[in-house]
């Protein structure tokens, strides 16, 4: 699944489905913002991973910047350019802090190796739990379905083994527990993608209706015209710029372009569905603007 072509499709749908005409600029104005913020919660999910532990803090701005990127993508949907902004500025600038900690994290943070000392590993282990229940918490709140049985068995086996004097198996069980969690977190990001892209379509099926409406109208407008045109003919003699077989020939073609669209949503082919339904959009606005220019 890719995501920024996830945001692409939220991007285009909202530049397509609203009026006839729609206002062209929204994709060029923010389709630089939702991709740069999606880049940049990939990238310190990536740095997140790789640490071991994790503070609570930067967990916590992490997720703000995740929020912040949904809610732009969830403007930009709406056509909302001036909320679009903000949200992009404070999705970047959770992200901006969560990279400035994870750097001093890893300039300053001991190895497991190195935790031999057992007040240490203690505060380790009950670090390590409070994570688990972070994740624990953010993972009911989206409704995703983790099992962390195994987690809470290392954990306690950890600590188990610490209060047997056994640092060195507590050390060895800590680096599965930190395993474990980076496969939870990205467990969990990989939900939140897969949200965004149901969404996307749920938005498209939803929509899908409105564009045979459209489509719909432009036809009987088309047939009205071609009586007009004939009107026309008739009291001056002479013919019309544009000839509605033409018209019609076009809103043909949006039909077919239309169970393209349908085709590709119902296969979850969102890639290709953008390339549709932009073209389709393109095509709607050019048979509107012939019959309102004539």
């Amino acid at each position: 699944m890719k995501l920024q072509s996830i945001a692409l499709i939220i991007l285009v749908l909202s530049m397509a489905l609203t009026t006839v005409p729609l206002q062209a600029s929204a994709e060029s104005d923010l389709e630089p913002l939702i991709r740069l913020a999606t880049q940049a919660r990939d990238h310190i999910n990536v740095r997140l991973s790789q640490l071991g532990d994790i503070p609570d803090e930067t967990l916590r701005l992490y997720e703000q910047g995740v929020s912040e990127t949904e809610a732009l993508a969830e403007a930009v949907a709406q056509n909302d350019v001036s909320s679009a902004r903000l949200h992009f500025i404070s999705a970047m600038k959770a992200f901006k802090q969560v990279s400035f900690k994870i750097s001093s994290l890893s300039s300053s943070a001991p190895t497991f190796s190195a935790l031999t000392d057992v007040s240490r590993l203690k505060i380790m282990i009950d670090r390590m739990e409070q994570k688990a229940e972070t994740l624990k918490a953010i993972a009911t709140k989206n409704n995703v379905t983790l099992d962390f049985t195994e987690l809470d068995r290392l954990i306690d086996a950890a600590r188990q083994s610490l209060q047997e004097g056994n640092s060195d198996e507590a050390i060895k069980i800590l680096s599965s527990a930190r395993e474990f969690l980076a496969g939870a977190h990205n467990s969990l990001r990989e939900a939140a993608d897969q949200k965004s892209y149901d969404r996307a379509k749920l938005f498209v099926e939803k929509h899908i209706e409105r564009l045979n409406l459209l489509i719909d109208r432009l036809e009987k407008e088309i047939q009205a015209y071609e009586g007009a045109e004939d009107l026309y003919e008739e009291v001056t003699g002479q013919t019309s710029d544009i000839r509605p077989s033409d018209l019609s020939a076009q809103v043909d073609d949006a039909r077919r372009m239309l169970v393209t669209l349908k085709e590709t949503t119902s296969e979850g082919k969102l890639d290709e569905a953008i390339g549709v339904l932009k073209s389709l959009h393109h095509l709607i606005v050019s048979i509107k603007d012939s019959l309102t220019e004539h």
